[in-house]
């Protein structure tokens, strides 16, 4: 791999790192999904490694899955079953998002099918913030055969555009709201923008920040890798904005920087997952095709996150390196 880590990699541990937590999940999902609203019993719950037993979730590799118990639509005690969410998360226009998605869902139902179980409702989530004007509606449609709503699956997504979306409005959960923030803020990058400008922005998004907050230290490696602002712009922009915390962020800040969590090696340790992705596609491809020839080993070197997602996707139903990897394939 790469030694310069792709800043697309950031944004998506960062944004995984965000929803980590159940609850943050749960807070999320119910601000974009009215019909998850006061229907989701316990939480959204992370699903864990012993749930997803197969190859199939495994080469879908979506940003976060969850489940959870809902009420039916009248209330009353929760379904025997449950709904799956999806979050999905780009930084830049994708056009192969909604097959990816239901790849996705695919996945889900193949897994159902094989347990012989009907398959779970999924809520798919897209969430953008990337700097080229992406024109999602609100509600992406999948149109099929009448029949596939018997299938339960749930064929909209919703799509949350994080540039377009009122401050106030990004999340409800202030510390998914300080972390949207922050995303919208370097989706663009920092090209065009001046040395007060991008002070001004480090300080906006620490004011935004609640205080103690489980994601401060994300944010700060976030600043200091996506933002390129240094260990001394932030340690005087917190202690500005923030004084009672200015010691709390120092700590915090070294020991950032003392495992290798900003910049340097933290672009290795987040580039090392990204090979491990890698590494693991390349198993399935050889797998099912053989021998790989050279051009598609230095794809898969060089590939970002997005593309590893896609890539993985088309190999689930290809019957040819081609249908994986198009016009960049020699075979």
């Amino acid at each position: 791999m790469p030694s310069n880590l792709n800043t697309h990699t950031v944004y998506d541990v960062f944004f995984k790192e965000i929803f980590a937590d159940g609850g943050r999940a749960t807070a999320t999902a119910t601000d974009h999904v009215p019909d998850l609203r006061g229907r989701v019993v316990g939480g959204l719950r992370p699903i864990n490694p012993q749930f997803i037993d197969d190859d199939t979730l495994r080469e879908a590799r979506c940003d976060c899955l969850f489940k959870a118990r809902i009420k039916p639509d009248g209330g009353g005690a929760p379904k025997p079953g449950y709904v799956v969410v999806l979050f999905e998360h780009k930084s830049r226009p994708a056009r192969d998002v909604l097959p990816q998605i239901l790849g996705y869902i695919t996945a889900i139902a193949k897994r159902a099918a094989k347990q012989r179980r009907p398959p779970p409702p999924v809520v798919p989530l897209l969430f953008y913030h990337g700097r080229e004007k992406w024109q999602i509606p609100e509600q992406l449609d999948m149109t099929f055969s009448k029949g596939a709503a018997a299938t339960g699956l749930n064929l909209r997504v919703t799509a949350v555009n994080l540039n377009d979306l009122p401050p106030d409005r990004l999340a409800s959960d202030p510390h998914v709201h300080a972390a949207f923030y922050a995303m919208r803020h370097y989706g663009g990058g920092m090209k065009g923008k001046g040395k007060s400008a991008r002070q001004a922005e480090l300080e906006d998004i620490i004011r935004v920040m609640p205080r103690q907050s489980p994601l401060a230290k994300a944010t700060l490696v976030y600043l200091m890798s996506a933002g390129k602002h240094s260990r001394d712009a932030v340690e005087s922009a917190w202690s500005k904005i923030k004084p009672d915390e200015g010691e709390t962020m120092h700590k915090s800040v070294m020991e950032i920087e003392a495992r290798g969590e900003a910049r340097g090696e933290a672009r290795g340790r987040v580039e090392g997952r990204v090979e491990g992705e890698a590494k693991l596609l390349t198993t399935q491809l050889q797998y099912k095709f053989g021998p790989l020839p050279r051009d598609i080993h230095q794809l898969l070197d060089q590939a970002t996150t997005d593309e590893l997602d896609t890539w993985g996707v088309k190999a689930l139903d290809a019957t040819s390196l081609q249908a994986v990897f198009g016009g960049r394939s020699q075979r």
